[in-house]
């Protein structure tokens, strides 16, 4: 399963993104697969993180915010914590939400201690 994690990873280390054009293709691709798995039962954790990776990548607002509650999701579940961390944390900064997500995750970190 880690296989499309690191998929995604290898991308975003192996090329630059600087124009919003170039993650184009990798974002149709990563939706199909998670629309393929989406039919048959639930996509795999894997295919979620690319797909929210891809959306976060791109341009539209919507994508962002739309890839940003799928690592929510997955961060939740306990999927690769610093991973989807920096996702959120990217997505906030696409969206201006940067001071918003630092605080909470402080919050969170604080409240999780004392218990």
């Amino acid at each position: 399963m880690l296989h499309y994690r690191v998929e995604a990873i290898e991308l975003q280390e192996s090329m630059n993104f600087t124009e919003d054009s170039s993650i184009e293709p990798f974002l149709k691709d990563f939706e199909a697969q998670y629309i393929a798995q989406q039919e048959a039962e639930h996509p795999d954790a894997d295919a979620t993180f690319n797909y929210g990776w891809a959306l976060i990548r791109s341009k539209p607002t919507e994508n962002v915010v739309k890839g940003r509650k799928m690592m929510q999701d997955l961060l939740s579940r306990g999927y690769s914590k610093t991973d989807c961390l920096y996702y959120i944390a990217m997505a906030d900064y696409k969206l201006d939400n940067a001071l918003v997500t630092t605080c909470k995750i402080n919050h969170n970190e604080k409240r999780r201690k004392t218990k």
